[in-house]
This record gives C-alpha cells, sequence and structure tokens, in this order.
C-alpha cells in the first residue's frame, strides 16, 4: 500500500508538472513572439491577459470550493501530524483543487513553486488512498478498515508527504530525510523502509509517466533520462579556503534578506486580510488576477529596458561540453543554449548546433521570462558567469523578492520555496559576478 501511495502522487506530480510546462510554454513563447514582431507593449499586454486569465483559474477553486487548498499546505500537514484537527485538509475536494490551482498559478508566471503544494497533495494522498472512504464519494471499503486507525492513518500521511518531496525534486532519499527531520512521526526502522518504498515509487512512476509523454512524440518508452531530478550538478569543483569567508558573508546577506522577506509576507497578509475580510470569493480572485497581471506586466516589460548583448559562444545546458565559439582566442562572452532572445536579431535561441553564428540575446528576459525553476538552472550554470550582468540580476531579486512577498498570501495553492532559491541564488551569482571582476 505504501508503494501505492508513492505511485498515486508520482503520476499526480507528473500531471501537475506537465500541466505547467504547458501553460509557462504558451505564455513565454507568446511573449516572446510578439515582442519580436509587434514590440514590447504588444508583448506586455498578452503576457498580463495571459497570466492574469491564469491566477483567477488558479485562485477560483480555492476561493469558491476549497479554502483549505490556499497557501504552500506544508504546515497544515506538520499540524495534523503534530494532533491538531486541521478540517478538509485532506478531503478529495481539496486535493483536486490544490492541484489544479498549484499548476495554474506556477504556469501563470506568478513568482511561487509546486513544491509545498506537492507536500500537501502527497499528504492528501497519503490519508485518502489508505482508508479507502470518501466522505464525497460516499463510499467505504471495508477491506481497508484495518489502515483507519489513527496510528496507521499518520503513518500513510508521512509516506505521502514524503512522496511529495521525492517527486517534486526527484530525490527519494531527500524525501524520507523530510519525512524524519520534519515531521511529528515515531519512526522506526520498517518505518523508514515503508516511507522509502513510498518515495521511491513516486520518483519512478514520475520517470515513467515522462517516458511515456516522450514516446508519444516519438521517442522510447522506458528510457528514463533522469529529467524528474530538478537541478543536477554534474561538474566537479576544486575547493578553496577563501571560498569560505565569502560564502559565510553570501549567507548572512541572504540571512537578512530572509527576515525582511518573511517580515513582508507578514505585513501584506495582515494587510490583504484586512481588505478583503467580508468582501466574498469573487474579490480575492480578482485580487490574484489582478498581482499576476501586474507582475507579469513588468516581467515582460522590464526586458525592453536592456541592450541585446553578443552571444558570442554558447555552451549546452549541462556544462559538460566545451563552448562553442567562432574560432579560438579572444574574449569571448559565454552563455548557455538556454538564453532568451527576446527582440534582438539573429538567429532563434543559440544552441551548440549554430553557435558559430553570432548571436544575442536579453539578460533580463533570460530571467523574467522563465519558470522559477528553470531561472534557478539558469542561475546555477557553470562557465557562463558573464551572462547576466549585475543591473539584470539585482533587478530579478528586487520582483522576486516583491512579487513573491505579495503572493505568499494570495488566495491561491502556491509555494515559496523555488522563489527563495530564485533570491538566494541572485545573490550567489550577484557575488561570484563580482569576484570575477574583482580577480580580472
Amino acid at each position: 500500500m505504501m508503494a501505492a501511495v508513492g505511485a498515486a502522487v508520482g503520476l499526480l506530480a507528473a500531471g501537475v508538472k506537465a500541466a505547467i510546462a504547458v501553460f509557462a510554454r504558451a505564455r513565454f513563447s507568446g511573449v516572446a513572439a510578439l515582442a519580436a514582431s509587434r514590440g514590447p507593449l504588444a508583448a506586455t499586454l498578452y503576457a498580463a491577459i495571459t497570466s492574469a486569465a491564469l491566477a483567477a483559474l488558479a485562485s477560483a477553486p480555492v476561493a469558491y470550493l476549497a479554502p483549505a487548498a490556499a497557501g504552500a499546505g506544508v504546515a497544515d500537514v506538520m499540524a495534523a501530524l503534530n494532533g491538531v484537527v486541521v478540517p478538509a485538509a485532506f478531503s478529495l475536494p481539496t486535493l483536486l483543487a490544490k492541484a489544479a490551482s498549484t499548476a495554474a498559478a506556477v504556469g501563470s508566471g506568478l513568482p511561487v513553486g509546486p513544491e509545498g503544494p506537492l507536500v500537501h497533495m502527497g499528504a492528501a494522498v497519503g490519508a485518502g488512498l489508505s482508508s479507502g472512504a470518501s466522505t464525497t464519494l460516499a463510499f467505504t471499503l471495508p477491506a481497508l478498515a484495518p489502515f483507519r486507525a489513527p496510528a496507521a492513518r499518520r503513518d500513510f500521511i508521512a509516506a505521502g508527504t514524503a512522496a511529495g518531496i521525492a517527486a517534486a525534486f526527484g530525490a527519494p532519499i531527500g524525501g524520507l530525510l523530510f519525512a524524519f527531520e520534519e515531521l511529528a512521526v515515531p519512526f522506526s526502522p520498517a518505518l523508514a523502509a515503508q516511507i522509502f518504498a513510498a518515495a521511491g515509487a513516486a520518483v519512478f512512476a514520475l520517470d515513467t509517466a515522462r517516458s511515456a509523454a516522450a514516446a508519444a512524440v516519438g521517442g522510447r518508452f522506458g528510457l528514463f533520462d533522469g529529467g524528474a531530478v530538478v537541478w543536477e550538478v554534474s561538474t566537479s569543483l576544486a575547493a578553496h579556503a577563501l571560498s569560505i569567508p565569502a560564502a559565510a558573508a553570501v549567507g548572512a546577506v541572504c540571512g537578512g534578506l530572509a527576515l525582511v522577506f518573511t517580515s513582508a509576507v507578514l505585513a501584506v497578509g495582515r494587510v490583504r486580510e484586512a481588505a478583503l475580510a467580508g468582501r466574498g470569493p469573487r474579490a480575492r480572485v480578482l485580487d490574484a488576477a489582478a498581482l499576476a497581471a501586474v507582475l507579469a506586466s513588468l516581467a515582460a516589460l522590464l526586458p525592453a529596458l536592456w541592450p541585446c548583448a553578443p552571444a558570442d559562444c554558447v555552451r549546452d545546458d549541462a556544462g559538460t561540453a566545451p563552448p562553442v565559439c567562432p574560432h579560438e582566442g579572444g574574449a569571448w562572452r559565454v552563455v548557455g543554449a538556454h538564453v532568451a532572445r527576446y527582440a534582438c536579431p539573429g538567429p532563434p535561441t543559440p544552441s551548440p548546433s549554430n553557435a558559430t553564428t553570432l548571436s544575442s540575446y536579453n539578460e533580463m528576459a533570460t530571467l523574467t521570462l522563465a519558470t522559477g525553476e528553470e531561472a534557478v538552472r539558469r542561475l546555477l550554470a557553470r562557465g557562463t558567469h558573464r551572462e547576466l550582468g549585475y543591473a539584470a540580476l539585482a533587478s530579478s531579486l528586487a520582483l522576486q523578492l516583491a512579487g513573491a512577498s505579495l503572493a505568499a498570501s494570495a488566495c491561491l495553492a502556491c509555494g515559496l520555496f523555488v522563489p527563495m532559491l530564485v533570491i538566494g541564488a541572485s545573490v550567489g551569482r550577484l557575488a561570484g559576478l563580482a569576484a570575477v571582476d574583482a580577480a580580472a
């Protein structure tokens, strides 16, 4: 049963991630096409309309059907496992609203992530699937009656939570460690093995679903490419003693930003609740849509303020192959194959296959016209330290900090883990760029 819970969570995560990819691809490709053909104003209008529509779609099921689906839900899961009664936290309407809202909210371009909601979804699947009963559907399976005992239910919720973490990051061991460190569950070797089975089944189901989707478009079913791993690091780095104080300084800055960020989230939440109290679900849906429209407009319009930068040499996304440059020698600007062209001249997005033709790209669009997970990949890319300048990094950091603070308490399902990663990675990238310039 633990493996069944994990497999169900993995398939659910695959569906949510696929929907996010569809929504994001439609938005970002439309913005890029309009920016190149009609100019930044048309691109901004398109971004605002599509983002507002998706944010309204994300907020409506939460506002009208399942208020318990709002937010990330991790605190609700931890409270329930600590003995607190959280009404409707694991009900079927909450699960369905959580999945739909998460896909639309992240796909809308809001600075939020799916990782926290996937934890809540996993806990709901663990609670519901193991019990074999549903008040919403009005049925009960007598064969699963032993799993309805409080202790067994708690174990299955913990397993579902671990499966959600594993599916979110492609990390079964990470799911087990999260359950061990964060959840109030009396652990035993037997329970740890069961939870790890659930986490492993989640990643296997997610990879299987990805493989099936690839086969549907001409790929090979059964070929697992490791795509479930969100941020895989395959580059070995030489350590240096001076990197320790530099890393400590970056950590201190991030700690200060965390204090500012947390204070802003709490303050915005209080103001929003006071402003929307007693105004009904429609006001909450409009609030989320208006916020998404403003943030999407900024993300689409800001790149128009940046000049086109030359993409002299292109490095593959994995960073394992040497960059492809027109010829040896010269102070080339090395970029990744993921840079955004926006309205810059030259061939479409550079890649190692067309890198011998000098192209250009937009630094700001490379950060803003991407999902949070894609932005983190770009910030963590090795060997492309001059791909993003100080102004683009600082502006993107400010946009993420302000946007995530405003979106955290909106009436939709959303997590803050990815925005926090983007903020921290931006600080680290700024520090790394400064170190490179100082050593030059």
